[in-house]
């Protein structure tokens, strides 16, 4: 009976876990917003039988928004265009300009922002009568700053037949322009290397000269085959007497070099108008790449992926994470279970403390590897969530709130499942000691998940962009480190022996752990107010009830059916949380809140909010924090509620924004996802100049922060 009482609650702890235009006008889009307009124009008005007249399909992208190129890279999907032309008018396929990559956190996708240009040619057949015509285009594209959206248009162009043709010098100049940009067939000889090293060399002596005389100065390589290179892999760029190589990785369409490789080079060429990309389409065959192109670096693309921490270096990160995790405030209750156990240990068999140890840490890395395959699994498919998401749900905060106290209730003596909640009482085996020992380490798991520790945030934004194998290494490396201090104490007995002899005190103790316990579930329940209704909270008071009274038959007699009854209680009360309605209405941090006291005023928070603050050339702060997130409740109510900081907030001119994920909000996950973090609190503070963010500390100090935007005047 109580080794299944034991997984009933280590089970409810992993749980825890637009209309047609004319005269070349933009067509009005289907849907709102609108974020891209779209045209059709022509370098003519008029033009005569049997002649061929430039056009070009435009879209005009709102700012800070990009769409996207044949291959979208990471993820995106390309403009799909239909255009419709009277019966013998013969239209061309539009050509689509050299894209450009789009860095999103550690993933690149490949596209456009501002305006964008295809040309293509319109050949009018000898025999057309004079008169107007109409070309008419249909559009489908995906726009995307912090969330994406779908849009369609359509777009038509009224132009005549005469005898004497009628250019348009303005349009006709913008067509010019497009076509400029669009990839020329390279004149280069290019091969991949046959071996899958994925080296592609480009050798020509005129790119070889313009090299050593400093006139290239970086490359980058963008595949036709979405599956045939990495777009999040970085590209090393070496020159040689030859010409370059570009090291590519490949991506899911197997080893590079089985097969002749198409895409455009882009290169950063000097001319006399300064620097500038140009496109080369080329076609790389298998072959030997030879020496002749890998004698030095060039500098790192600018339109090449930014530099990411490694899995290295995020698997090190992870580690350090998990230890700190340790002394953060959501923990230290159930690190106390394991406390005891380890005083008690001690006193006992060195091989039952490292069993223990043993049992512990898997339990810890067991819960943190199903935590990060499930959030992987969920964001692989498509919902934007982070570290956390569990608690974005009313009913699993309501069964935490139960949890803690019923735990509370066992230190309080209310009912005995044992000596302690590790152990599983005294009279358990070493097999059921055991079994404590993994529960204890999936509800420490469980009781960290609102808390982020320093090092963690950089390690979990990688494993969120991930493939699965290195996510799943970087979330056992913090399981590793979490578990790391309790292990290393029951494996060194000099360490073991160090700590207080066990008494009559670890008793006392334990009672008095009780209180911070049933903090624990005040505060789960003042988190559940951001997340349900007042009938939510009134069924998870209920419940809570409803578990007291568990408790208290499990204890009253000796008679297996009333403790049976129980027990079955206690496990009724936390599956019943799932009764527990979610709040549906206002999306959470899109409302104007301000901090206790005279504390921070905070500004609405949307992406473009924080694009128009930041363009008008001021220091932006933003406030990425949550109800569940004990460290962020915190920080408001020590730091952002000082006058002090308020104050200098003002005298440096800094628009503070709050980003609340207390409820599931795709905007915020993807805004994290952008800056490289996966959870809260995140604080970046953008300099007034619009460069990158530097990012503060998650526990922050008056001090900390009226030095940090003092560092950052408008």
């Amino acid at each position: 009976m109580k080794p299944l009482f034991a997984w009933l609650i280590a089970g409810a702890a992993l749980f825890g876990l637009g209309s047609n235009a004319l005269a070349q006008a933009p067509g009005a889009q289907i849907g709102d917003p609108a974020q891209v307009a779209i045209s059709l124009i022509a370098a003519a008005r008029v033009a005569a039988p049997g002649e061929t007249m430039a056009l070009a399909f435009v879209q005009e992208i709102a700012p800070n928004w990009h769409i996207y190129w044949t291959n979208p890279g990471a993820s995106g999907e390309p403009t799909q265009m239909t255009f419709e032309a009277p019966p013998g008018f013969v239209l061309s396929t539009p050509d689509w300009p050299t894209p450009t990559t789009i860095p999103l956190g550690p993933l690149v996708n490949y596209g456009y922002s501002g305006e964008v240009v295809y040309p293509l040619t319109l050949t009018i057949p000898p025999d057309a009568p004079p008169g107007p015509f109409t070309i008419g285009v249909k559009a489908r594209w995906l726009v995307c700053e912090e969330i994406c959206i779908p849009e369609e248009g359509e777009a038509q162009l009224l132009l005549a037949v005469g005898e004497t043709p009628v250019p348009d010098p303005t349009n006709a100049a913008r067509i010019a322009a497009g076509q400029d940009l669009i990839p020329v067939p390279s004149p280069f000889d290019s091969v991949i290397s046959a071996d899958g090293a994925g080296l592609l060399a480009i050798r020509d002596p005129a790119l070889a000269g313009s090299l050593a005389a400093g006139d290239v100065n970086d490359a980058y390589f963008f595949a036709d085959d979405p599956l045939a290179v990495d777009p999040n892999a970085p590209q090393a760029v070496r020159r040689g007497p030859d010409g370059l190589s570009i090291a590519l990785t490949a991506g899911y369409g197997g080893p590079l070099g089985a097969k002749p490789l198409t895409g455009v080079l882009a290169l950063q060429e000097r001319d006399s108008a300064g620097w500038r990309w140009r496109g080369y389409r080329l076609t790389a065959s298998p072959g030997d790449v030879g020496e002749g192109v890998t004698d030095a670096a060039l500098a790192p693309a600018s339109t090449a992926p930014p530099a990411t921490s490694g899995l290295g270096q995020s698997l090190a990160f992870a580690f350090v994470g998990g230890i700190l995790l340790n002394l953060m405030p959501c923990v230290f209750p159930v690190l106390f279970m394991k406390a005891q156990a380890l005083l008690r240990s001690a006193a006992g068999a060195q091989a039952h403390a490292r069993r223990e140890g043993l049992f512990y840490g898997a339990g810890v890395v067991a819960s943190f590897a199903a935590l990060g395959g499930a959030l992987w699994a969920i964001r692989a498919g498509g919902a934007e969530i982070g570290w956390g998401f569990q608690l974005q749900s009313a009913p699993i905060v309501a069964a935490f709130a139960v949890l803690f106290f019923l735990i509370g209730l066992n230190f309080l003596g209310v009912f005995d499942i044992g000596a302690s909640a590790q152990n599983l009482g005294s009279s358990l085996s070493l097999q059921s000691g055991g079994s404590g020992a993994f529960f204890t380490g999936v509800l420490a798991v469980a009781a960290a998940a609102p808390c982020t520790a320093p090092f963690m945030a950089t390690a979990l934004g990688y494993a969120l962009a991930a493939p699965a194998l290195q996510a799943g290494l970087v979330f056992v490396a913090l399981g590793l480190g979490m578990a790391a201090p309790f292990v290393g104490l029951s494996f060194w007995p000099a360490l073991t022996r160090a700590l207080p002899r066990p008494g009559p005190w670890m008793e006392r103790a334990k009672q008095i752990m009780a209180f911070p316990l049933f903090a624990t579930a005040v505060f789960m329940i003042w988190t559940l107010a951001q997340e349900t209704n007042a009938d939510g909270i009134g069924i998870t008071a209920s419940l809570i009830v409803l578990a007291g009274l568990g408790a208290f038959l499990l204890n009253l007699a000796r008679s297996t059916l009333v403790r049976g009854v129980g027990l079955a209680i206690m496990a009724a009360a936390l599956g019943l949380a799932a009764l527990v309605p979610e709040r549906h209405g206002a999306v959470a941090g899109t409302e104007i809140s301000t901090t206790p006291t005279d504390g921070v005023v905070w500004e609405t928070w949307s992406p473009a909010a924080v694009a128009q603050a930041r363009t008008a050339g001021v220091p932006v702060f933003v406030n990425f924090t949550a109800a569940w997130c004990l460290p962020c409740q915190v920080n408001d109510r020590t730091t952002f509620s000082s006058s002090a900081v308020r104050a200098a907030f003002a005298e440096s001119g800094v628009r503070a924004f709050k980003a609340d994920w207390t409820r599931r909000d795709a905007q915020i996950a993807t805004a994290l996802a952008e800056l490289g973090r996966a959870g809260v609190p995140t604080y970046p503070l953008y300099p007034a100049d619009g460069g990158a963010p530097a990012f503060l500390p998650q526990i922050l100090t008056p001090a900390m922060l009226i030095q940090a935007v003092s560092n950052n005047p408008r």
